[in-house]
């Protein structure tokens, strides 16, 4: 999910003015600055001092816990704040994506239209009815409206990298490469773009570079080894991370790192000392999924699944292992219901 301040287009609390308004205040620094959970306290201590019937506690709140990837908790603070401004285009449009978090595109897109229709002028909205269309596999309406995303707010790196990840559906592998330069000129460390170009200039027939941008993805997001890393930020996934400490989407300090091991990279070969560097980034994947070297290494090597499902190797590990669970529980049932047949027949 896309972090979005919300804070343009809308109607802001005033500075200086009461106690609720203060704590808005701070929330909105750790909201800026990606702490999540303590953005949720100061929200919720305006709430508690007398922001209740006010609509940027609840909207802020509900985006602090979407954020946390408390859906349905945020869906509550967003249906509040709508109460309370029914045009907050913001929680509108946060509405919408919560929708969209839950797999409920219809809804998400009405929600969508009433923020666009509240704002016409706001980035986010389009921005978001984008992924609403992107979902519809309707590429030519998404590109429309990353496109106007762009328009808006031409620092909306994430929007060009949609509208080359719709470019690339319709077979517009140069459009969309120029797309991802641009998104990468506005942040060269966002991994998603790098990896959207090593695809792209794959399909292009030009390996060498598409390798070097693949490299860059996985420099800037070791998960990347593991598969697609948007896959694994799932509602459910995102609390997880917070609750061990992640911020922002980034891990507690030293977590992921790539270590390469003592003594041995000056010691082996060009091909050993490759062996070594994707070893190191594949623990340090694992270790940002919080799954083992040794099962992800299981999971790679099994034929087990469909390949067209492209489902990436922290998924398959976790359905491996509640496999495994399912297998040893029905190993410990087994010799009861032998044992209990054995009484019924003496």
């Amino acid at each position: 999910m896309a972090r979005s301040s919300g804070r343009k287009g809308r109607k802001r609390a005033r500075r200086g003015g009461g106690a609720w308004e203060e704590a808005m205040e701070r929330g909105y620094s750790m909201n800026e600055q990606g702490r999540d959970e303590e953005a949720a306290e100061c929200f919720e201590e305006a709430l508690a001092l007398g922001g209740e019937g006010h609509a940027d506690p609840h909207a802020f709140m509900g985006q602090s816990l979407l954020d946390t990837g408390r859906v349905k908790e945020a869906m509550e603070h967003f249906g509040r704040a709508i109460k309370a401004d029914p045009l907050h285009t913001m929680a509108l449009y946060k509405m919408a994506e919560s929708l969209l978090a839950l797999n409920r595109v219809g809804e998400a897109h009405a929600w969508c239209g009433r923020a666009i229709e509240s704002d016409p002028d706001e980035a986010a909205p389009h921005h978001v009815m984008g992924l609403v269309y992107s979902h519809f596999m309707d590429p030519e309406a998404a590109l429309v409206e990353f496109s106007e995303a762009v328009r808006i707010d031409p620092a909306n790196f994430r929007g060009y990298a949609n509208m080359a990840a719709r470019l690339g559906d319709m077979g517009r592998p140069e459009e969309a490469l120029r797309c991802l330069d641009e998104a990468l000129r506005l942040n060269p460390e966002y991994a998603f773009a790098h990896c959207q170009r090593a695809e792209t200039l794959a399909a292009l027939g030009r390996e060498g570079e598409a390798r070097k941008s693949w490299e860059r993805a996985v420099k800037c997001d070791p998960r990347y080894m593991l598969g697609d890393a948007r896959r694994h930020m799932r509602p459910d996934r995102l609390a997880e991370l917070s609750r061990a400490g992640w911020r922002g989407g980034q891990p507690p300090k030293g977590l992921g790192k790539v270590r390469m091991p003592r003594g041995r990279a000056k010691a082996r070969g060009k091909e050993g000392r490759k062996t070594d560097l994707m070893l190191a980034r594949l623990r340090a994947a694992c270790e940002l999924e919080g799954i083992s070297l040794g099962d992800a290494l299981r999971a790679i090597a099994s034929e087990d699944g469909d390949p067209a499902e492209d489902v990436p190797v922290a998924e398959r590990v976790r359905r491996m292992k509640a496999e495994d669970r399912r297998v040893g529980e029905r190993g410990r049932r087994e010799p009861a219901r032998r044992r209990k047949q054995a009484r019924a027949g003496g």
